[in-house]
């Protein structure tokens, strides 16, 4: 039987707890994993283990204690049993009583492993127990003291059950956050470093730091020593064991290796790695882009200029005036059906992943289907150009990042997606104007605002690929479940809310 069986299997109530008490898993070896080894302070590090204690004992895993709950239930059934016999052979015990323990063992015939039936019987066995107890003659206490001792080292071995199956648990999702994560060591990266490069054997990786965030790529910053004249400041960038997209690293690398090469501000690609075997997963190696972020999803930064924003103009320009053909690509030469299946392609990948019917999806993607803007020309298409992804030095603009959502499509997609971070910075026309002097397309109003709603459909079917790893066990992190929990339904409703607002006009 399946995972997916298994729940579906269970009671109404434990089957709409199933995926709560994935979260909670999650939320604890975050806890005992991440969180738990950032804080310094003795209250705080026992709180976190308190907390870990308390999210452990109440996330059992109702499939794997049933048979352990089930041997706990026979056996008091049975100790109820012996328990009502004792009470007949004694006179004082009211009858009222023994009917009371024969109904808990009547009303608890064949019934499930829950919890529900082991505190019903547990309170006929306490009820009855002290009753036997204070009628009992000295002279038949031996009976009753094995019962007594039945009782206890039945809950005794109850409870190290149940703590075991805890422990092998909880081992079980720290083993399967590591295969997740796959953590590159220091002395894995040189290892590999030195094969790589046999000819220069004293190379020496040092400073491997790993940044935060990335939700479809690990990205890793490094310096290697004595394999140039000078000390190399490097960018790893792997593939995630279950993310936000579905693209790798191999579908990257080369269209980046194109953009250096034409003077795009893209990393200098270094290597890319597409044996799995080599750090777990292929990756790809770039040379450090020194800057700063041009600003996040919420302002831009204080860095940002005039200058960066025109920079970013005559990048995109140039970008959307690139042919397919000179990324080695054959693309189909009618821009709008190129379009249409593209969209197609994400409709089709939302419904393989989807937690469960969502009519408002549907619907948005109707509307995105039937509106879709015939395109003025097939252009190469970054797909994420946000501040976040653009890095600053001097108020120029030093690095445009983050390549992975590249396709052919239409450049307005990329032009709306930088009207707020531009408008902070100069008038949009100014800005259309180097756009275009570049080699960008003309821009048109229209379809910046479809691809704004575009933007945010497709974003919120990203977060439900994520939720979709985090409920299939692929990638048990955390960060994962809250894309598909808290972005997913913001984002949809923020474009559906689009739709709806053009739709009543």
């Amino acid at each position: 039987m399946s995972g997916t069986d298994a729940v579906a299997d269970l009671p109404a109530e434990e089957s709409g707890t199933a995926h709560k008490r994935q979260l909670l898993q999650a939320l604890a070896a975050d806890l005992r994993e991440v969180i738990g080894l950032e804080v310094t302070s003795p209250m705080a590090k026992m709180l976190v283990a308190m907390a870990d204690d308390i999210l452990t004992l109440t996330t059992d895993d109702a499939i794997a204690r049933a048979p352990i709950d089930a041997g706990y239930i026979s056996e008091r059934r049975r100790t109820l049993t012996e328990l009502i016999s004792v009470g007949r052979s004694l006179q004082s015990i009211e009858e009222r009583t023994i009917a009371q323990a024969e109904a808990a063992l009547e009303q608890t015939v064949a019934a499930p492993a829950r919890a529900s039936t082991m505190t019903t019987l547990d309170s006929a066995l306490e009820t009855l127990f002290a009753a036997v107890s204070a009628a009992i003659q000295e002279e038949q206490f031996a009976r009753l003291k094995s019962l007594q001792a039945r009782m206890i080292e039945a809950t005794g071995r109850h409870a190290q059950q149940l703590s075991d199956l805890r422990a092998a648990n909880a081992n079980r999702i720290a083993a399967s956050r590591l295969e997740s994560r796959a953590p590159v060591t220091v002395e894995a990266l040189q290892d590999y470093w030195r094969r790589r490069y046999p000819d220069r054997p004293k190379a020496v990786v040092t400073s491997l730091r790993e940044l935060s965030g990335g939700f479809s790529k690990t990205t890793m910053l490094f310096i290697v020593e004595n394999w140039e004249q000078q000390p190399a400041s490097l960018v790893l960038r792997r593939d995630l064991c279950g993310g936000a997209t579905d693209k790798s690293v191999v579908d990257e690398y080369h269209v980046i290796e194109t953009a250096f090469a034409r003077g795009i501000v893209a990393p200098e690609p270094v290597l890319l790695e597409r044996d799995p075997q080599a750090l777990a997963r292929p990756f790809m190696v770039t040379r450090r882009v020194e800057g700063t972020p041009a600003g996040d999803l919420w302002k831009t930064s204080p860095e940002s200029t005039v200058e960066t924003a025109l920079d970013l103009a005559r990048t995109l320009g140039r970008l959307h005036g690139m042919r397919p053909q000179d990324f080695g690509e054959v693309a189909d030469a009618d821009p709008h059906s190129h379009v249409t299946v593209y969209l197609r392609e994400l409709e089709q990948s939302w419904l393989k992943r989807r937690p469960g019917p969502e009519p408002c999806m549907l619907a948005s993607l109707d509307w995105l289907k039937r509106n879709l803007p015939v395109p003025r020309r097939l252009s190469f298409v970054h797909g994420d150009p946000g501040a976040w992804n653009l890095l600053t030095k001097g108020g120029r603009l030093a690095g445009l990042l983050d390549w992975e959502l590249w396709h052919f499509g239409d450049a307005m997609e990329d032009v709306s997606y930088v009207k707020g971070f531009v408008e902070s910075l100069m008038p949009w026309n100014d800005f259309l104007a180097a756009y275009r002097e570049a080699g960008g397309v003309e821009y048109e109003p229209e379809a910046g605002t479809y691809y704004d709603i575009f933007r945010d459909v497709r974003n919120a079917i990203f977060s439900v690929f994520a939720g979709n790893a985090f409920r299939t066990h692929r990638n048990p992190e955390m960060r994962m479940a809250h894309c598909e929990e808290k972005s997913y339904p913001m984002l949809l409703l923020r474009g559906a809310n689009l739709i709806a607002a053009k739709c009543r006009r």
